[in-house]
């Protein structure tokens, strides 16, 4: 193919999501998309006619690292992530025309966090760990107005207030600190929250409409409030369990009543909080393998496989969306699933789910172009070309697939692995069929191409 005709390629569809990216799966205003990250590209997915567009947020050399919707649903930022020491961008888009309105630089690396103000007047955008600037911009006019580094030690996210267009708040390694701008003198003053004795590594914050309250969850697994008036740590939570949040909360958000905070943790647990008790767990879900695969309803997906132990794949929350009705919502993993999941009793479902790391091999049916198969970390799956969802998952964990193709006759997936043999499984229930031991040597890379004879 020559290079003007790859040039003229248009993306028509994709499977998959960026799920490592903290924040990175959105429910718009309208509750009929939701937007997420994928590579260096946004999708933008209608839920009930599983439509797409794509907004390309740069190159394959970079990687969008944080996004954030403006409170009425019309502008969306992205922040870059690119090679250490090359610049990295906020792109501002207009959704409705899929236009990009304004790209600033003044960052290298990596953006951290991206956050509108109340009135979408200005935008907030820190840099990554080597340029931690908090910077605030005109929305209008794209010009930077004022900034300042973020703290002696590295900020982790940002946010405005939603009552008003000049405070923003920062939190990350031992520093929680509350800014004032004043736009026409250009100039950002900070505060820092009062926190006693307490030393945290704060991972994500979300304030009260009213802008009375900040909650933030830690890395150490617990959520602090602090009163944004005193700039003052009040209560820690909660204190009906013993470290329900293991590997720290890495996201946050508050129910539409405001009388709950829906915390997510590295250790894959989703949990409700009472905010008027104590910051105490109402309920919990784990999002496992074992689990995914026992629900019955979740036959959308028909999550089967080969059982074996350690299925397990340790998935970390890393995006909470709620709907509008505030009864229901999605969780992103960086396990690349996503998740919905109802209020009321934490009774969830899978809605999405893709490779989390490399795929080594795409294989289509001998004259047959409605599905494909693919190889990867762990497992094999089956894929839907017309519905872009997964239909079947053949999981042999704690082992790669490095190659896969399908029997002339369609009645074998064959695929060779890293540990040197050869598998093969029924396309219609992903049972073993057979084994191939010690085809080639485990130390040299296992079973890496394999072909069928006519």
């Amino acid at each position: 193919m020559s290079q003007s005709a790859a040039d003229t390629l248009q993306l028509e569809s994709v499977i998959g999501f960026a799920g490592n990216v903290p924040g990175g799966l959105i429910l718009h205003n309208d509750d009929t998309h939701i937007l997420y990250a994928l590579g260096s590209t946004v999708v933008v997915k209608h839920l009930l006619k599983n439509d797409q567009y794509f907004l390309q947020c740069g190159t394959n050399q970079t990687a969008v690292s944080c996004m954030t919707l403006s409170k009425d649903g019309k502008l969306l930022a992205t922040g870059q992530k690119t090679h250490a020491g090359f610049p990295a961008s906020v792109w501002i888009w207009d959704l409705e025309s899929r236009q990009v309105l304004h790209r600033l630089n003044l960052y290298k690396g990596k953006i951290q966090a991206v956050s509108f103000s109340a009135n979408n007047k200005y935008i907030a955008t820190l840099g990554g760990e080597n340029d931690n600037k908090l910077v605030i911009w005109n929305v209008a006019t794209g010009k930077a107005i004022c900034g300042e580094p973020a703290a002696n030690d590295t900020a982790f996210c940002c946010s405005f207030t939603n009552t008003t267009d000049d405070c923003i708040v920062t939190a990350g390694k031992y520093n929680f600190r509350i800014w004032k701008f004043d736009e026409e003198a250009g100039k950002i003053r900070h505060t820092d929250v009062k926190l006693g004795n307490l030393k945290r590594v704060f991972n994500c914050i979300v304030i009260t409409d009213d802008d009375e309250i900040v909650y933030t969850g830690t890395q150490s697994g617990d959520v602090l409030q602090i009163s944004m008036k005193h700039t003052l740590f009040q209560a820690i939570g909660p204190n009906n369990s013993k470290k329900p949040f293991s590997m720290g909360v890495q996201t946050i958000a508050l129910s539409r009543d405001g009388e709950h905070i829906v915390c997510g943790s590295g250790c894959g647990v989703v949990a409700l909080l009472d905010r008027k008790n104590s910051m105490n767990i109402v309920r919990s879900v784990s999002f496992d393998e074992e689990q995914k695969q026992k629900k019955p309803q979740q036959k959308s997906l028909a999550l089967r496989g080969v059982k074996k132990s350690g299925t397990n794949l340790n998935m970390a929350i890393t995006s909470l969306a709620m709907n509008k009705a505030g009864d229901h919502f999605f969780v992103g993993t960086n396990k690349s699933t996503m998740y919905l999941v109802a209020v009321a009793d934490f009774d969830y479902e899978c809605r999405l789910s893709a490779h989390y790391a490399k795929i080594n091999q795409v294989a289509f049916p001998y004259n047959y172009s409605d599905l494909f198969v693919t190889a990867g970390i762990n497992d094999i799956r089956v894929w839907s070309v017309k519905k872009r969802n997964e239909l079947l998952r053949i999981n042999v964990p704690n082992l790669e697939c490095l190659c896969v193709i399908v029997s002339g006759d369609g009645k074998s997936i064959i695929s060779g692995w890293n540990d040197g043999k050869v598998r093969a499984f029924y396309p219609e229930t992903g049972r073993l069929m057979y084994v191939i031991h010690d085809c080639h040597s485990q130390v040299k890379g296992g079973v890496s191409a394999i072909a069928l004879s006519k």
